[in-house]
C-alpha cells in the first residue's frame, strides 16, 4: 500500500463536511447514540432516517439540506415492533405521494420510493470482514427513484391555432448509494468483550473502513453506563472507552430535570459546534389502531445539561457522610464510589453539591505535609435527609 502524502498548503484546500442534518450531525461521520434502555433512541434513529427520506426538518426543526437513502440495520427488536412502528411513522406521507400516483394512473412501483430499507438479518458480526463488505455492499447497492411532484396542467397553443391541455409531471434526482447507515443496537452487533479496548478498537476500526467504502454516515444506537456520570454530567457509552474515541460525534439521551415528559441530548462532535436539544417523543394512535410515534423539537439549551444524579445515588452518599461522625476524606469517598458503582468524579460532585445545599460541610487541612479535604454532618444537629434543615 501505497501512503497518500498531504502538503501544509492543501490543507487549507479541506472544507467543512457537508451536513446530513443542518447544526446536528456531518455527513460521513461516526455518531454514537447513547441512552438508557426504552429511552427512546431507536424512535430518534427512525425519526432522523424518515427526514432524510422525505426532506422534511428534522424533528420539524432541522433542515434537510438533500434527500438520501438508508440502511437500517435492526438487530435488537423483532421485525413486528421495529418495522411496523416505522411504517407508521412514514405512513401518512406515502399514501400522500400514492394519491398522486393514482392521478397519474401509472404503477406505484416505477415512481415511489421511501428510501428507507431495513434489514433484519441475525448473526451479522462487526468483527467478521465477510460481514462488513455485505454491508457496505447492500448500502452502495441501494437506489430510490426520485418523488414526482403533482402533475401540473399547462395550456399550449398548437400549429392549427387550438388550444391544447398538457399535463407536465417534475420528478426529482434519484437518490444512489447510502447517506446514513443505522446499527441497532451495538452490542447485538458483535460478540466482542465490550469492556475490552483491543476486541472494540478492531469493530469501531472496521466501522470506519464501512464509512470509507460508502461515504455514509454511520448512526450506531448504544447503551449508555449506569450511574457512573463524570464531573460535567456525562456517563458516556457503556463499555471501552475506545467506542466513544472513535467516534466523531456523542449523542447522550437525558432525561428533563423540568418534565417527566421530555427528554434532552447532548451533542458532543469534533468538527462541529452543535448545540444540546431539548424534544419529546409523542405516541399517537392511529385510526387502526397502530401506534404512532412522534418526535418533536422543543428548544435549544445553549448552557451545559446539569448533572442528574438519582435521588438513590444522592442519599446514599450523605448517609455514608453522615454515618461517619469524623468525617471522611475525598480518598475515602473515591473508595466507597467503586464499592458501590459510582465514578469518584461522579461522587465528588454529589458530595460538593451537598455542601451547597448545606447539608453537609467541608474542611481542608494539612496531613503529613498534604492539603486534604473532609466532609461531615456538622455535630450540632443532623441534617433531614430529604430538607436543608437541621434535625437537633
Amino acid at each position: 500500500m501505497k501512503l497518500k502524502l498531504v502538503e501544509p498548503g492543501e490543507l487549507a484546500l479541506i472544507k467543512h463536511p457537508p451536513m446530513l442534518v443542518n447544526k446536528i450531525l456531518p455527513l460521513g461521520s461516526i455518531c454514537i447514540l447513547a441512552g438508557a434502555t426504552f429511552s427512546g433512541k431507536t424512535f430518534f434513529a427512525m425519526e432522523m432516517a424518515k427526514a432524510l427520506a422525505t426532506q422534511d426538518p428534522f424533528m420539524g426543526h432541522y433542515k434537510i439540506p438533500r434527500r438520501g437513502n438508508t440502511l437500517f440495520i435492526e438487530q435488537d427488536a423483532p421485525q413486528h415492533d421495529t418495522g411496523r412502528a416505522m411504517y407508521a411513522m412514514i405512513r401518512e406521507k406515502r399514501e400522500d405521494q400514492l394519491i398522486v400516483v393514482n392521478e397519474m394512473g401509472l404503477p406505484p412501483e416505477d415512481l415511489y420510493g421511501d428510501g428507507i430499507y431495513f434489514c433484519f438479518h441475525p448473526g451479522l458480526d462487526l468483527r467478521k470482514a465477510d460481514d462488513m463488505v455485505s454491508i457496505a455492499e447492500a448500502a452502495n447497492s441501494l437506489y430510490t427513484v426520485g418523488r414526482w411532484e403533482s402533475p401540473q396542467v399547462r395550456f399550449v397553443m398548437n400549429d392549427d391555432g387550438n388550444i391544447e391541455e398538457f399535463i407536465d409531471t417534475f420528478p426529482s434526482n434519484d437518490i444512489k448509494g447510502c447517506s446514513l447507515i443505522v446499527l441497532d443496537t451495538l452490542r447485538s452487533l458483535h460478540g466482542a468483550e465490550e469492556n475490552d479496548s483491543t476486541q472494540m478498537e478492531l469493530v469501531m476500526q472496521n466501522l470506519k473502513k464501512l464509512r470509507a467504502a460508502t461515504g455514509a454516515t454511520i448512526l450506531i444506537v448504544h447503551h449508555k453506563r449506569k450511574e457512573q456520570r463524570d464531573f460535567f454530567g456525562s456517563s458516556g457509552s457503556r463499555g471501552s472507552t475506545a467506542i466513544d474515541a472513535a467516534a466523531d460525534n456523542v449523542f447522550e439521551f437525558k432525561s428533563s430535570r423540568k418534565t417527566k415528559t421530555s427528554k434532552c441530548i447532548s451533542i458532543k462532535a469534533r468538527v462541529i459546534s452543535a448545540p444540546n436539544i431539548e424534544f419529546s417523543i409523542i405516541s399517537k394512535s392511529t385510526a387502526d389502531g397502530e401506534n404512532l410515534k412522534e418526535v418533536q423539537f422543543i428548544r435549544e439549551i445553549d448552557e451545559e445539561i446539569p448533572v442528574e444524579e438519582t435521588q438513590s445515588s444522592k442519599e446514599m452518599c450523605y448517609t455514608y457522610i453522615a454515618q461517619n461522625k469524623e468525617g471522611i476524606t475525598t480518598e475515602d469517598l473515591s473508595v466507597w464510589a467503586n464499592l458501590n458503582g459510582l465514578s469518584p468524579k461522579y461522587a465528588l460532585n454529589i458530595a460538593s453539591k451537598l455542601v451547597v445545599d448545606q447539608r453537609i460541610s467541608k474542611e481542608s487541612f494539612v496531613e503529613k505535609g498534604k492539603h486534604r479535604v473532609r466532609y461531615s454532618v456538622p455535630r450540632e444537629g443532623t441534617l433531614d435527609v430529604n430538607h436543608n434543615s437541621k434535625v437537633v
